[in-house]
């Protein structure tokens, strides 16, 4: 017996209901979280899938369930895309979050007692380099790297380094404004045996777009990220390294460990992402940057302090990152709280440089995919200064307009 949707009752209609509320919600606000993306309607549609329901633990071609040699070639394929989107020797797409993959590496190269050297939270970094976090959790222990007036200083921070000497050296944050200047850093962890890892889950479509520094050429041993943010796959984490020892020790804790019995059915929508992401993504990353830069202009025409990358001097913006620093971390939940009432979605984050304040974050990603002109990147400013100014009520109808003109989905294959 077949049930249709208008027999559907009780918890069913329920669920589907706030599936269609939340689409509806997305439909009419402005995604400016930088956490977040926008799939295109091939990666929705690969996403359709049963893949998941079969375990699929071990190697590809050699998994202890049978049934499963469709999911062993998309490991291996998702993992070939992977190296020549962003180099190194190796890859490895089945972590469900980038938060997995850090934990997976602290795990296989650190001990209890351990420091992990990684960016504060002051400076933007994420909850999964420090010790209220993943690190802690692990049993580990954080050594924040130097910032000096809210930029990484390479040269003090190869300092603490070789006092400290840390088993893991982890650049990459919450915040990634101008790109890291590192040379003294990897020659201090070189010295001290660390290994150096790359957490790029924010700028890996710009690293695929060849926008941002990557940390493969540069001599990172472990890059990891998160697969949607501005890389626009379906959420998941990924692992990619120069050396395979390294992968030969992650896999022993990822294999029956971290990743047992992951969801198999986001592959085939990553593997789609990754190669709109080899074929548009330079264009895309251009467009992110270029929103960024508009917007951080528009912010400033309507007297709002931006922070954003290239700051000051000509040189083109390198980050699609924007910071709204405001009086407090209070008060930017309490901001945060009232846009997203109105249909603007903007995440909070600590101000790089300034300890007191609280910020407001901005990413482009999702307004460039959806073709953004130069009109809407003045809305939206209009709305922040609403906002700022105590009339929340005032955006709604200015978020509502601008939601309506925002109905693409650029930089990827035109579905069948």
């Amino acid at each position: 017996m077949t049930i249709t949707h208008h027999q559907i009752s009780g918890g069913p209609r329920r669920a589907l209901a706030l599936v269609e509320a939340h689409k509806k919600r997305m439909d009419n606000g402005i995604q400016l979280y930088a956490g977040s993306c926008m799939l295109s309607p091939t990666v929705e549609r690969a996403l359709m899938n049963n893949m998941g329901l079969m375990p699929a633990m071990g190697d590809p071609y050699d998994k202890q369930q049978p049934g499963t040699d469709e999911i062993s070639a998309l490991e291996v394929l998702v993992g070939a895309q992977l190296t020549d989107l962003f180099g190194g020797a190796w890859a490895e797409p089945r972590l469900q979050s980038c938060t997995y993959a850090n934990a997976a590496v602290y795990a296989a190269f650190s001990s209890p007692g351990d420091s992990i050297a990684s960016i504060g939270a002051q400076e933007g970094g994420h909850v999964s380099h420090h010790s209220s976090g993943t690190v802690g959790l692990l049993g580990r222990r954080n050594l924040p790297l130097a910032f000096s007036n809210g930029i990484y200083d390479d040269l003090a921070s190869a300092r603490v380094i070789s006092r400290e000497r840390p088993k893991i050296v982890m650049l990459g944050a919450s915040v990634m404004l101008d790109p890291y200047t590192v040379d003294a850093t990897i020659s201090a962890a070189r010295d001290c045996g660390a290994l150096l890892v790359y957490d790029a889950s924010h700028v890996a479509g710009l690293i695929a777009g060849k926008a941002y520094q990557n940390p493969m050429d540069m001599g990172f041993d472990i890059m990891t990220a998160s697969t949607y943010k501005t890389l626009a796959g379906p959420p998941g984490g990924i692992l990619l390294g120069r050396h395979r020892d390294h992968h030969d020790a992650l896999r022993r804790h990822i294999v029956g460990g971290w990743a047992s019995n992951y969801d198999a059915s986001r592959l085939a929508g990553l593997s789609i992402a990754l190669e709109e992401a080899a074929v548009f993504m330079p264009e895309y990353s251009r467009k992110m940057l270029a929103t960024a830069q508009g917007l951080a202009a528009a912010l400033r025409r309507e007297g709002i302090a931006a922070i954003g990358s290239a700051m000051p001097g000509d040189v083109p913006p390198s980050s699609h990152h924007i910071i709204i620093p405001v009086r407090d971390a209070g008060t930017a939940r309490e901001l945060s709280r009232q846009a997203g009432q109105a249909g603007l979605y903007v995440g909070t984050a600590s101000v790089p440089g300034q300890a007191s304040a609280g910020g407001l974050r901005i990413g482009t990603q999702v307004i460039s995919r959806q073709g953004a002109t130069e009109e809407d990147i003045a809305g939206i400013a209009a709305c922040f200064r609403h906002l700022l100014d105590g009339r929340p009520g005032d955006m709604e109808q200015m978020v509502g307009s601008i939601a309506a003109r925002l109905r693409a989905c650029l930089y990827c294959f035109d579905p069948d």
